[in-house]
C-alpha cells in the first residue's frame, strides 16, 4: 500500500514537471497578419503600439472608431489618424469623412495593399497588390537570398536619402498611375526584367532599373493624406527588424507634431490575444531576424508561382527614380 502511494506521488510529480517544461517551451509563431492591438505574434501590433506610445512625445493612442466617427469628434483640435490593414476598401462615407478631416488640417495615414476604387479615383492613383504567403517568406528567408531595397527620397533637408532592406514578401505592393500625388516619400527598386515578370508588360521601359512608389502624400485643404503600400512593415516584426524601425518613424514623422490616433475600426477579424507569455514572445520576435523566419507555418494561398496578383495594364511608363 505504501509503495502504491509513492508510485502515485511520483506520477503526479512527473506530470507536473512535464507540464511545466511544455508550458515554458518556445511556441510556434503564427504568421497571419492581424495588425491587432493585443496580438504579440509577428504580424500583430502589440509591440508596435507599445513602442510608439512610449516613444512619440506628441502622444499616441488607440481607438476602434471608424473614420466617420472620428470626423464627428472635436473639430478644433488637430490630430493624425493612422489606419493599418491589408485590405482597406473604404466606403464613400469613410472617404468623405477622411477628406473633411484633412480639409480642416488633420493628417491621415492609410497603410494597406488595397484602398478601394472610390479613394483611388478621388486621389488619382492605382495600387498593385499581392497576397502574402508565409511559406514563400520562409522559403525566401532560408535560401539566404538578397532582400529588396526601399529608397527613402523624402525631403532631404529633414532626413538624408537612405536605403532600407526588406524581404520582398513584406514590400510587394506599390503605387502606379498616370497622375500620382505630388510628393513621393519612398520607392521600391526593381530590375527591369523582374518588373516585366510581375506586370506581364514587355515594352514599358528599357531602363535597367524601375522605381515604383511605396509611400507618398497628397495635400488636401489644410491637411494631408499619406498613402503607404507596405502594411506588413507596420507590425511587431517591422518594429523589431533591426534598423528598419527607422523607416517606420520617418513615415510617422510626416504627421508633424500632431498627436496620433491609430484606429482598429477596419479590422477584418479579432486579433489573437497572447496567453500569459509576453516575455517569451517578445524574445522570440527579436530572434526572428537571426533564425531567418524558420517557423513560418501557415497563411494565405498564393495566386501564382510567386504569390502575386497581376494588375491592370498601365497605359504609360511607370515613375522613375528622381
Amino acid at each position: 500500500m505504501k509503495g502504491s502511494r509513492w508510485f502515485i506521488v511520483f506520477i503526479v510529480a512527473f506530470l507536473f514537471i512535464m507540464f511545466a517544461i511544455e508550458y515554458n517551451l518556445p511556441k510556434n509563431f503564427v504568421w497571419k497578419p492581424t495588425f491587432g492591438h493585443n496580438d504579440e505574434q509577428p504580424f500583430g501590433c502589440a509591440v508596435f503600439d507599445s513602442v510608439l506610445s512610449s516613444s512619440l512625445p506628441q502622444g499616441y493612442t488607440f481607438s476602434r472608431k471608424s473614420l466617420y466617427q472620428l470626423e464627428q469628434e472635436d473639430t478644433t483640435q488637430r490630430k493624425g489618424i493612422l489606419v493599418i490593414s491589408d485590405n482597406l476598401r473604404l466606403s464613400d462615407v469613410d472617404v468623405n469623412a477622411l477628406l473633411k478631416m484633412a480639409e480642416r488640417g488633420d493628417k491621415i495615414m492609410l497603410v494597406s495593399t488595397l484602398f478601394g476604387r472610390y479613394l483611388e479615383d478621388t486621389l488619382q492613383f492605382r495600387s498593385y497588390y499581392s497576397y502574402f504567403s508565409p511559406m514563400a517568406l520562409k522559403k525566401y528567408a532560408t535560401s539566404f537570398l538578397k532582400k529588396d531595397s526601399l529608397h527613402w527620397i523624402g525631403d532631404s533637408t529633414v532626413y538624408p536619402h537612405q536605403t532600407f532592406y526588406f524581404y520582398p514578401q513584406l514590400c510587394s505592393s506599390y503605387f502606379w498611375g498616370d497622375s500620382l500625388p505630388e510628393r513621393v516619400l519612398a520607392q521600391r527598386v526593381f530590375e527591369s526584367n523582374e518588373f516585366r515578370y510581375e506586370t506581364e508588360v514587355d515594352s514599358l521601359t528599357t531602363d535597367s532599373l524601375v522605381y515604383m512608389p511605396v509611400a507618398m502624400s497628397r495635400r488636401w485643404g489644410k491637411g494631408e493624406v499619406i498613402l503607404v503600400s507596405t502594411p506588413l512593415i507596420f507590425t511587431n516584426y517591422g518594429m523589431l527588424d533591426g534598423k528598419n524601425a527607422t523607416y517606420i518613424f520617418r513615415l510617422l514623422s510626416q504627421m508633424g507634431k500632431l498627436p496620433i490616433v491609430r484606429t482598429e475600426g477596419y479590422m477584418k477579424e479579432t486579433a489573437q490575444v497572447p496567453q500569459n507569455r509576453p516575455p517569451a514572445c517578445r524574445a522570440g520576435l527579436r530572434a526572428v531576424r537571426m533564425r531567418g523566419c524558420r517557423r513560418v507555418d501557415n497563411g494565405y494561398h498564393r495566386r501564382d508561382a510567386r504569390g502575386y496578383r497581376l494588375p491592370e495594364r498601365p497605359s504609360r511608363s511607370p515613375a522613375r527614380g528622381r
